[in-house]
């Protein structure tokens, strides 16, 4: 009995039975059934299920659930077809690349066709360590510990090192490492057993093996291609260079008495310490005591200080004052303890430490924003593309699969015309709706709140990309398609009448 299976999109998962296009006992399903008819047979609507997750793993796992489909319908040595809208038609796809991996022909599988499917190609991760799963990861990380284990031991015992007990470190070390790039590059990483579908060889066998029996259908507005593609090309920068100068200038002024404790902390405050007393006149500290502090503190600090003594907090605070120390020497170089010459070298040297750190915070800012940037369209093409894999990445999208190098061409004008049609009308018949409904809308407190009333006004037939199913047109070319393919017909007009 020959078998129509059809395949679901992202969100679309439901029973077998209901209105969807793809479930039986729908309006798609009786057109097709009312001009198909087997040529042994009546035919059978056979809906896949999947969890319609916006998941490149979900798509993968049920790819493999539709080829044990596949695999049942060869059984039965039957003809069928296999129609996939959306990212249903990424599962086929998929499916087909199982099957050229096990190197299944499917001779019963005469055609399969994608409806608005927006193609997602990858590529492996450049880094080896980021392809592999757990295990392996562990192993990367107990080599570098071993490595660090016996450089600590040689650097530490120097030539009493037991050489041997280090070589032999290094080299379980070494061979941890090896094996673990070994396992990454051919059985574990995390998304094994996929490895292999990527390699030009195999990408040559599928296409020669499927494309042939493929026909895809396309609208050259679908919003679905479109913003896939767009978000693949986009190079927007959402930080702008200098984005960051003002944090960063924020964090630097009122960092300093922290940038002291740091120093402190690290025992750097010495060094700073015998600066300051290098700096002084030799006869700084027998010179006589001057009423002003800022200069007293000039002549303890060129006496011998000690600095390990002393608490963290005395420590920290000597380290801050060690700019009006040298304020103070300046003063002295000049020949003059003057205050007002004092405040004013002070005061300009605080306008010329503000316009040194808005050119360091300047500096800094490129480097975050290009980070940022890089990081934020990652991120944002990974959630709009649903790659959750752990060993590939998203390099881009198309209306064809990644194996198949040739595009094909958009449905025909007339047919394009009459689902823009559908689906303008169905806009224009939600705006009121939506006008209404603006205020309610607004009040929702909840994203989930907001989801259940926009479905509400909501039929999908606003978009081009939902729309296909219900224009008469596509679904008589459809099935015309359908009838071409072996084991397939059109139902004679008396036939018809009866179905």
């Amino acid at each position: 009995m020959p078998t129509i299976v059809t395949v679901h999109g992202t969100f679309a998962s439901g029973e077998t039975t209901g209105t969807r296009w793809w479930q039986r006992g729908s309006e798609q399903e009786a057109a097709l059934q009312h001009v198909l008819a087997g040529t042994a047979g009546e035919i059978t609507y056979h809906p896949f299920v999947w969890d319609g997750r916006n998941s490149e793993a979900s798509r993968r796992a049920a790819g493999r659930g539709l080829l044990h489909t596949f695999k049942e319908l060869e059984e039965k040595g039957e003809p069928y077809v296999a129609i996939g809208h959306s990212h249903g038609g990424s599962v086929i796809a998929f499916a087909l690349q199982l099957a050229e991996r096990e190197k299944l022909e499917l001779p019963n599988l005469k055609r399969w066709f994608t409806v608005g499917t927006p193609f997602i190609a990858f590529q492996k991760k450049k880094w080896l360590y980021s392809r592999g799963d757990f295990f392996v990861k562990s192993i990367y990380v107990l080599s570098v510990l071993l490595i660090l284990a016996a450089t600590a031991r040689y650097l530490t015992l120097g030539p009493a090192t037991d050489m041997l007990y280090v070589l032999v470190i290094a080299g379980v070390s070494l061979l941890c490492l090896a094996a673990a790039t070994y396992m990454i590059a051919y059985y574990a990483e995390g998304d094994a057993p996929d490895w292999k579908m990527l390699d030009p060889a195999f990408v040559a066998s599928v296409d020669n093996r499927f494309s042939k029996r493929w026909t895809a259908f396309w609208h050259p507005a679908d919003e679905a291609i479109l913003g896939l593609r767009h978000a693949h090309l986009m190079q927007s920068n959402l930080f702008p260079p200098d984005f960051a100068t003002q944090r960063y200038l924020t964090l630097l002024i009122p960092g300093l008495p922290l940038l002291a404790f740091l120093i402190a902390l690290t025992g750097l405050d010495a060094h700073v310490a015998r600066f300051l007393s290098f700096t002084a006149p030799a006869d700084a500290a027998s010179s006589a005591l001057v009423t002003q502090d800022i200069f007293r503190l000039a002549d303890w600090y060129a006496s011998p200080v000690e600095l390990w003594g002393r608490d963290l907090f005395d420590r920290t605070i000597m380290t801050i004052l060690a700019f009006p120390v040298l304020a103070a020497r300046l003063c002295r170089w000049l020949g003059s303890e003057s205050p007002q010459l004092l405040g004013m070298i002070i005061v300009g040297a605080s306008f010329a430490y503000v316009y040194l750190a808005k050119g360091v915070a300047h500096v800094l800012s490129r480097p975050t924003s290009m980070a940022l940037n890089t990081v934020t369209l990652s991120q944002f093409r990974s959630l709009v593309d649903g790659v959750d894999l752990a060993s590939e990445r998203a390099i881009g999208c198309n209306v064809h699969p990644p194996w198949h190098g040739a595009a094909p061409e958009p449905l025909p004008k007339d047919v394009c015309e009459e689902i823009t049609a559908i689906s303008d009308r169905a806009a224009s018949a939600a705006l009121p709706k939506f006008r209404a409904a603006l205020g309610e809308l607004a009040l929702s407190e909840k994203m989930d709140d907001l989801k259940a009333r926009f479905a509400d006004y909501l039929t999908w037939d606003e978009l081009i990309h939902t729309a296909y199913f219900n224009s008469p047109k596509f679904m008589e070319l459809l099935a015309n398609k359908c009838a071409e393919s072996e084991g397939f017909r059109r139902r004679m007009p008396s036939e018809a009448k009866r179905a």
